[in-house]
């Protein structure tokens, strides 16, 4: 997104102006989502069986191409 610089009048792109160093504040939209713990959860405990299930076999370091 691209900004005037208040001080210098000059566009950029960032958070401070090139020119003149001058610190541009910028507002950032944030998004809470009131189902996020219970998605958590869910991925988490998916996670854990997915794993659970998993077997694994040591192979001896001389069999290793």
């Amino acid at each position: 997104m691209e900004k005037t610089c208040p001080k210098c009048n000059s566009k950029f792109v960032g958070d401070s102006c090139p020119k003149c160093q001058t610190v541009v504040e910028t507002r950032r939209e944030v998004y809470i989502d009131p189902d996020f713990e219970e998605y958590y959860e869910q991925v988490m405990g998916e996670s854990e069986r997915f794993f659970r299930n998993l077997k694994w076999e040591d192979i001896p370091e001389d069999e290793v191409m």
